[in-house]
């Protein structure tokens, strides 16, 4: 249900940039630089455990964090970082904006089983020295980043042919696995909590290889890469290495076929939510697929039990005011029975740009 707060704790505004990006096309090596936004991102308090444990924003962003438990609990950081919270009572609310960049590690001191971390991470350093697009003689490639929110606003490319890639912790969910030869423009979706990029590149090892690569993008947004693929498989992945470990090496991977005989691309959709092309035939299911629920909304009446099924590759929750069904992994299903009318509100704790809401009627 909608949340209606009792009170909202803040220790700073947050802090709002505007997002402009930038696009490069030289036939061999290729770079691109963008201006990333501050960024609003939501941790819950839920099962006496932080949820996502541990976030990365840019500096300027500010942290939400949310009790959804039945007891009290803090924000601390102790000596580092903003000033720490007061008592959190359930249903309560603290903000926080981190201005610098850093890791900032807290505890809730009623509980200290409970602690998270808040990565703040410069643009430059999130995407790595060698994050600039690169390909081998004879190939070509165009990178183009441009950051976008997840509230609906109008994603890069829209209308071009091409494969959409919905990326989170820890997979890669494409709107298409293979492609006829030719330019191919390739959209990847970060829908995750920590920077992400892609990288193309032919099988095999060493300096034989062809690759193609774009700068990582931050969480809530969207990057494109556009290269001239000959008929052939590839290996398209997340190539950031970070505390989390090798992004490919965690799941994020897959294989793209080229051949004459691929059918056409379809457009690429102009909504960060990309809507399942087969989802299930029931007014009270709402499929979990390439890191969306569909459908968004759900109307039901009073007493209904409404079923999420994942068939994403990797976990998703579906959690609201005073409800959670708890990590489901593929082809599992959780279930939740609205007993009162009302708007209800819920997210995916993993990867908090997934929002849903279930309206229940008299």
């Amino acid at each position: 249900m909608t949340a209606t707060p009792r009170t909202r704790v803040r220790s700073l505004a947050a802090a709002v940039c505007v997002l402009l990006a930038a696009c490069s096309s030289e036939p061999a090596a290729t770079t691109s630089s963008t201006t990333h936004t501050a960024q609003n991102v939501a941790v819950q308090m839920a099962d006496m455990a932080f949820a996502p444990a541990t976030v990365t924003v840019t500096p300027g962003s500010t942290v939400t964090w949310t009790n959804n438990d039945s007891v009290p609990h803090l924000v601390s950081f102790g000596d580092q970082g903003p000033q720490s919270s007061e008592t959190i009572d359930p249903g309560e609310t603290f903000e926080a904006t981190f201005e610098e960049a850093g890791s900032y590690a807290y505890v809730c001191t009623l509980h200290p089983g409970m602690t998270g971390v808040v990565e703040v991470v410069d643009v430059e350093a999130a995407a790595g020295a060698d994050s600039t697009a690169t390909t081998s003689e004879g190939t070509s490639a165009t990178t183009v980043d441009a950051a976008k929110g997840p509230d609906g606003v109008e994603l890069p490319a829209a209308g071009t042919p091409g494969v959409d890639i919905a990326q989170g912790e820890w997979a890669l969910v494409p709107s298409a696995v293979e492609a006829p030869p030719g330019r191919i423009t390739f959209r990847f979706r970060n829908l995750g909590t920590v920077p992400h990029a892609l990288r193309i590149r032919t099988p095999g090892s060493g300096g034989d290889r062809l690759e193609w690569r774009v700068e990582a993008v931050m969480p809530g947004e969207s990057g494109l890469l556009v290269a001239d693929l000959a008929p052939g498989t590839y290996e398209i992945d997340c190539p950031i290495e970070d505390a989390h470990g090798e992004h490919d090496g965690l799941g994020m991977e897959m294989l793209f076929t080229v051949h004459d005989a691929a059918a056409e691309l379809a457009p690429l959709p102009g909504s960060t939510a990309t809507v399942p092309s087969e989802p299930e035939a029931s007014s009270t299911v709402v499929t979990i697929a390439a890191f969306a629920f569909a459908p968004a909304e759900l109307r039901v009446p009073v007493g209904t039990t409404v079923t999420w099924r994942n068939n994403d590759p990797t976990a998703h929750t579906v959690t609201g005011d005073g409800f959670n069904t708890g990590p489901l992994e593929q082809g599992v299903t959780g279930t939740l029975t609205f007993e009162t009318a009302g708007t209800f509100d819920y997210f995916c704790a993993i990867h908090p740009t997934m929002k849903g809401r279930v309206v229940v009627e008299t």
